[in-house]
């Protein structure tokens, strides 16, 4: 499980988001291609995709994943 924080995009906030991409990730690059910040990646040494600190919070990839394997917490 990859666990990323994203920065605090909105002075109302109380808590950083947690987004979580979970070891079910097929890696078929959906999120990483539905993503507007262009957050996602895929990380050669992991072998799997990853959320940078690039992210906006938006929940795109979320929604984009057929597996279900992002969550933001």
């Amino acid at each position: 499980m990859i666990i990323v924080k994203s920065p605090d995009m909105g002075k109302n906030k109380e808590e950083t988001i947690m987004h979580v991409i979970s070891d079910s990730c097929v890696a078929c690059g959906s999120c990483s291609e539905t993503c507007p910040a262009g957050a996602i990646a895929m990380d050669d040494n992991l072998g799997r995709y990853v959320i940078s600190g690039a992210c906006v919070d938006c929940g795109a990839c979320e929604d984009a994943c057929p597996m279900g394997c992002i969550s933001a917490e």
